[in-house]
């Protein structure tokens, strides 16, 4: 009979998650090379890693809103959590994902 533990399950969805992010990376790379110009992979790396722990708290659960939170992220440089402006928008729970993530784009956008 074949056993899968808590600890085996763990380590793949971590390397499922390290090849997503390094998917958006390379996404990222192709629809916005300006904004990533000088920057490794490693350092983009580390940055969504900082900044994705509780996606899943800020509402986002679809891989479309997660996707654009990270490429927001990397468009951003930082945290947006971290943004005094865009924090309360994450922040709101009366938001649906969809409408939160227009929201971050816009008003980072300006």
């Amino acid at each position: 009979m074949l056993v899968i533990r808590r600890e085996q399950l763990k380590v793949f969805e971590n390397e499922r998650w390290e090849q997503f992010l390094r998917k958006v990376i390379a996404r990222a790379r192709v629809d916005m090379p300006e904004v990533l110009e000088g920057k490794t992979d490693d350092e983009l790396l580390a940055l969504l890693r900082s900044a994705t722990p509780k996606v899943r708290s800020m509402g986002f659960l679809v891989t479309a809103h997660i996707t654009r939170f990270c490429l927001l992220v990397l468009r951003l440089g930082a945290d947006p959590v971290d943004d005094p402006l865009l924090a309360p928008v994450i922040r709101d729970r009366e938001l649906s994902a969809a409408v939160k993530i227009d929201t971050l784009e816009r008003m980072a956008s300006r």
